[in-house]
């Protein structure tokens, strides 16, 4: 089976460093480059982080700062996030591509032999200046799949998803650039926890990714309690887990539009789930995951990490 061309485009901060690690370790996936964005953290902070991301696992990958704020907004960060220290990363000696990811992006597609698919984990500010500045590209973009936005409620306010509600209008700009968008959005995206079962699992796993994504766990183990949050989820983790594993997720198409103006409801993600109005559906919105399914899936990509370095050496 021949692997899946694919973009990154994130604001690297726990969650998104486990999952361009499952990235880097799946056979099915052939990760081309990673764009950096500002939303958890300014883009200073969340382009440091993927360098060392990407070192850490000594990688070539090309990694290229994005936009430092959202096309017409002030930016607003994560609370907490300046806190999201991974810990394993103290070398600092990767450097950025002398691409900006709008130049990375442009090209990455438009060179590829194949369609390119673009897995978006921040606000989609860099992905709706592409789309807007280079229209042509479209035609290249196998699909875009957005691990953010919600069918109901929000994480940031009552009614928006952080990444929704940091950049609504690039938001709106991608959910309606008539290409194949699929939302993974909090109503499931909060069922993929990490049980302790589910750790002492992860800890029998020798290797880098390994390593990380329990440093990872624990450490966001340790922020739900003191928030009083519950259990621990990762909620990115399933963009990669869609792509190598799409049999565990159902969805549906659907019309979705975001919330621009609103003062209560700035980038609500409106999901017309029972059809009552006549618009076209423009998005596939996950509505149910096998969370055992997807929980074993990427536990044996992290295990895949080592079976790839056994096999280099």
């Amino acid at each position: 089976m021949a692997r899946i061309p694919l973009i990154i485009d994130s604001d690297p901060g726990l969650g998104d460093a486990v999952t361009i690690a499952a990235a880097l370790c799946s056979d099915l996936l052939d990760l081309k480059a990673l764009t950096v964005v500002a939303g958890q953290q300014s883009v200073e902070n969340t382009l440091q982080n993927a360098l060392d991301i990407v070192e850490y696992f000594d990688s070539d990958l090309e990694v290229a700062r994005g936009a430092e704020r959202p096309l017409f907004r002030t930016l607003v960060t994560a609370r907490k996030a300046g806190e999201e220290d991974i810990g394993v990363f103290d070398r600092h000696i990767k450097k950025p591509s002398p691409r900006s990811a709008l130049e990375a992006l442009r090209a990455t597609i438009s060179e590829s032999p194949r369609k390119v698919t673009l897995l978006a984990l921040g606000p989609l500010t860099n992905i709706a200046q592409l789309i807007l500045a280079y229209p042509d590209v479209k035609s290249k973009i196998e699909r875009i799949v957005v691990v953010g936005g919600a069918a109901s409620g929000g994480n940031i306010t009552p009614a928006a998803e952080f990444n929704m509600y940091v950049d609504p209008e690039a938001a709106e700009a991608v959910f309606n650039a008539q290409l194949p968008v699929t939302m993974i959005g909090l109503e499931q995206s909060h069922r993929f926890t990490f049980s302790n079962a589910d750790r002492a699992r992860l800890a029998n796993i020798n290797g880098k990714a390994a390593q990380m994504t329990l440093q990872a766990v624990d450490q966001l183990t340790k922020a739900y309690e003191e928030l009083n949050w519950g259990i621990p989820a990762m909620y990115e983790v399933l963009g990669v887990i869609y792509l190598t594993n799409p049999e565990w997720f159902q969805s549906e198409q659907m019309r979705v539009d975001i919330e621009t103006k609103g003062s209560l409801t700035r980038g609500m993600t409106v999901v017309d789930a029972h059809k009552v109005t006549d618009r076209e559906p423009n998005v596939s919105v996950v509505t149910s995951l096998d969370r055992d399914g997807c929980m074993n899936s990427f536990l044996e990509l992290i295990a895949g990490d080592m079976v790839k370095r056994v096999e280099e050496e």
